[in-house]
């Protein structure tokens, strides 16, 4: 049925809410054994996005404020990133100076913003997901068990949206009380509105 109506025009994306962390949704491919036909996979005959069972998404997002960590602004693609930002001013958004250091994102977590986007390098642990990091200025680390409680009073007033351009800042897996990872924690203690992030590596280039 969602076939025919995506060959249809009608629908052309497909969100999949699923506190499952192994399966790749994205690389399902569905087969009707009684009509004996198969579709794409997921990820070429559809616009695919995920959401954990929770917390919903923000009906509406206002940006107003956002922030940028970007510890190495040398690298080529996260100057585009900076270049990015520094004409949001002009669209009536309060910005500044990227951020670097682990305080300075310990100050946001307690302040808020309504856009918070990460560029910079990202380690995952797959034997304790929650001890996965980001990389920042001198080689200080964020993890995901950072972000809990009066941490993140301010971002989960602003709801904000999460955008975490690192390598497998989206990945997700069990952890002793449940499914742990950046997605998890994002959503459930920050309650973002909307959080983007990947689960594989990314490249540096494209």
């Amino acid at each position: 049925k969602l076939v025919k109506l995506r060959k249809e025009g009608t629908i052309k994306s497909l969100h999949i809410i699923s506190d499952e962390p192994w399966i790749p949704w994205e690389m399902v491919k569905p087969v009707d054994l009684d009509e004996r036909v198969a579709d794409a996979y997921l990820a070429q005959g559809w616009q695919v996005s995920r959401w954990l069972a929770g917390p919903g998404q923000a009906d509406r997002l206002r940006i107003g404020e956002a922030r940028l960590v970007a510890p190495n602004t040398d690298l080529e693609f996260v100057q585009r990133e900076v270049q990015f930002f520094a004409g949001l001013s002009g669209r009536s958004v309060a910005v500044d100076e990227p951020v670097r250091r682990l305080a300075q994102v310990r100050e946001i977590g307690r302040q808020g913003v309504e856009l918070l986007h990460f560029s910079t390098h990202g380690r995952v642990n797959s034997q304790s997901i929650d001890s996965s990091s980001i990389l920042l200025e001198d080689n200080a680390e964020l993890r995901p068990i950072d972000l809990l409680g009066e941490a993140v009073m301010g971002l989960r007033r602003r709801r904000p949206l999460v955008f975490m351009n690192t390598c497998h800042g989206a990945r997700m897996g069990f952890s002793l009380a449940g499914l742990g990872g950046w997605a998890t924690q994002m959503i459930n203690q920050v309650k973002a509105g909307v959080f983007i992030g990947a689960l594989w590596e990314v490249n540096d280039i494209l």
